[in-house]
């Protein structure tokens, strides 16, 4: 498992006292546990930074105040970074929630044991996560939902499906000149 994962994005600043607008991935308690976040620097190392308070702005947006950031010159030079979270400190998630990251890579298999692909990527569309599942020559979109997904095994790092009839078949597109991943993919 990865030690570090990327949980949202620095938008911008906001003021002129060092705060910036964060879009998280997932839910805030996911990366204000308990308030600190890495930024991955030029040189590949992680530099914490420490939350030292914050305001809810939606589901999905906080206004964060940094200790070390006390100004909107020093929040300008962090804008657009990527943040990030150690995995170790993520939530405990119950036994049928997983992390994006952690379906990541998984190998998918029909019920009937016919290899679909590997897990490329997930995508949120508000009702469900869906699942991009690829091999080497397709592309098929796997809705992660009750009575498709079957089982979901990390520790022999699979996903079972059961596709409606008609499913692969409709959600299935070769991959020659498509680009390489989804827009709206992250991490988390």
């Amino acid at each position: 498992m990865h030690r570090f994962i990327k949980v949202g994005r620095i938008l911008r600043p906001r003021g002129l006292k060092g705060q910036v607008l964060v879009k998280v991935y997932s839910y805030l308690d996911s990366i204000l546990v308990p308030g600190l976040f890495f930024i991955k620097e030029a040189s590949g190392h992680y530099e914490e930074y420490v939350i030292s308070g914050f305001t809810k702005k939606g589901a999905r947006l906080v206004v964060c105040s940094l200790r070390m950031v006390d100004s909107r010159e020093a929040a300008e030079r962090i804008s657009g970074e990527y943040i990030f979270q150690e995995a170790s400190r993520l939530p405990a998630k119950d036994d049928d929630e997983f992390y994006w990251f952690q379906l990541k890579g998984l190998k998918v298999f029909t019920t009937e044991n016919q290899y679909l692909g590997d897990v490329h990527a997930i995508i949120e569309t508000g009702a469900s996560d869906v699942l991009v599942v690829r091999d080497a020559e397709r592309e098929v979109l796997i809705p992660m939902v009750e009575g498709i997904i079957d089982q979901i095994d990390l520790h022999k790092g699979h996903c079972v499906v059961e596709p409606l009839p008609g499913l692969l078949d409709a959600t299935t597109s070769l991959l020659k000149g498509r680009a390489s991943s989804p827009k709206s993919q992250h991490d988390i």
